[in-house]
């Protein structure tokens, strides 16, 4: 147990590295099959091939591996997919929906690990990755919108073993919005909700469940420049019977500015305050971020980001980041080259006692690079390349077996070639 509750300690350190991936998954779609007035389905298949260093997060003796990478995707609705997140603005060529837009999109990628070794092989699995979201009445003063998005996970365990910790998490919003035309102020009021599960049986220590209320006030202060404030308070617990996950009723509350400051510099900045109402070690402290976004050129970008927040953590009553991003892209005729770094100063609190740490409290250094290009061969297919980096460096150790102590900090590599088709 203390083996397998120290695995979903590192669960969260890979958000930097994520940057590569999802980049190599924006190939552009293709004109798709119109299925009827105004929906059309966008199906896009793909090969990739591989290597990851350090399959298993290891400290030492990291084991390498190749792996042949299977992905399917398929894409319906209205939303082109750059409005999946059904920005306020709309212009009158992105409006003609009628009274209801939505596009729904399912994920599907294959692992196969290529190894002699049993316990590599056996991390083969399928992940997917749903999402469905829509907008009733997008051009209305009063919308209502919702989403929702299941995704499935496989992750290998931190020591050589046939074991993982495969994981689903659903998570769903819903938002009434109030967009009147032409006035200085909107808002919205939403709710989500997320359950976080773990497949394995000795893993469900793990399993939670979150409900979060949230009020926006938007201010149009100037043409280029809105005012805002959020506050959301929300129900963090226990999901079954097996779980052992504290309670907490997370609060936060900020105001912020988003502005452009010149033709190509923007700015986004918001600070608040943040308690989690946890029943012992508990954060109450000031929360804030800020984003500066530069567009060199029509085709190149560069954003450099700050936020310092907390959130609840599936092995300890909570974290707290101070984190510093940097991403760029350049697009250019058929070519796009996205890159991001990011450092974390990550302390967790109250570590649960199924890790039997040697410490209630652990604190992380995280390092994160991802990068990689994409190049159109045609308007439907497309090479991709992307390469990730992780690094974790903790002060936390854990009782592996008796009398000895172990050491999770890890460095990982993994670099992946392939080739996408989008109809």
């Amino acid at each position: 147990m203390n083996r397998l509750a120290v695995i979903l300690l590192s669960l969260g350190v890979l958000t930097g590295t994520a940057y590569a991936q999802q980049g190599a998954s924006a190939v552009v779609e293709g004109a798709g099959v119109k299925v009827g007035e105004g929906t059309v389905i966008h199906p896009i298949i793909g090969i990739e091939t591989g290597v990851i260093q350090n399959v298993f997060y290891e400290q030492s003796d990291a084991e390498v591996a190749g792996v042949m990478r299977i992905i399917g995707q398929l894409a319906v609705g209205s939303l082109p997919a750059e409005r999946m997140q059904m920005p306020d603005e709309q212009s009158p060529e992105t409006q003609n929906f009628g009274d209801f837009a939505f596009r729904a999109e399912a994920y599907l990628q294959y692992d196969e690990y290529l190894s002699s070794n049993e316990s590599i092989r056996a991390q083969r699995g399928l992940s997917a990755h749903l999402m469905g979201r829509g907008l009733v009445f997008p051009k209305n003063t009063w919308q209502f919108g919702f989403a929702d998005e299941f995704s499935r996970t496989i992750r290998p365990v931190n020591f050589e073993s046939a074991d993982d910790t495969d994981r689903i998490v659903n998570a769903l919003s819903l938002e009434l919005r109030y967009r009147p035309k032409g006035r200085t102020l909107s808002g919205s009021l939403s709710y989500s909700n997320v359950i976080d599960y773990f497949e394995d049986d000795d893993q469900h220590f793990a399993n939670r469940i979150s409900h979060r209320a949230g009020l926006n006030v938007r201010y149009q202060w100037l043409p280029v420049t809105r005012l805002f404030g959020d506050v959301t308070l929300g129900y963090v617990g226990p999901f079954g019977q097996d779980s052992t996950r504290p309670t907490s009723y997370p609060l936060k509350a900020v105001v912020g500015i988003a502005s452009a400051i010149t033709i190509k510099t923007s700015i986004n900045a918001r600070v608040g305050f943040g308690k989690g109402f946890y029943s012992d070690t508990d954060f109450t402290n000031i929360i804030g971020g800020i984003q500066l976004g530069y567009r060199f050129s029509p085709e190149l970008r560069f954003a450099l980001m700050y936020d310092y927040d907390f959130h609840d953590s599936i092995n300890a009553n909570f974290y707290r980041d101070h984190a510093l991003k940097f991403r760029s892209d350049y697009r250019r005729n058929k070519v796009t080259i996205f890159g991001g770094t990011e450092v974390r100063f990550r302390s967790y609190r109250q570590v649960i006692p199924e890790a039997m740490g040697s410490t209630a409290d652990r604190d992380d250094l995280i390092f994160g690079i991802g990068a990689g290009a994409i190049f159109n061969f045609k308007d439907w297919i497309a090479a991709t390349i992307d390469y990730t980096l992780a690094i974790d460096k903790t002060d936390f150790r854990y009782m592996a077996e008796t009398g000895v102590l172990d050491d999770p900090s890890y460095v990982r590599q993994s670099v992946f070639a392939g080739v996408r088709a989008a109809y």
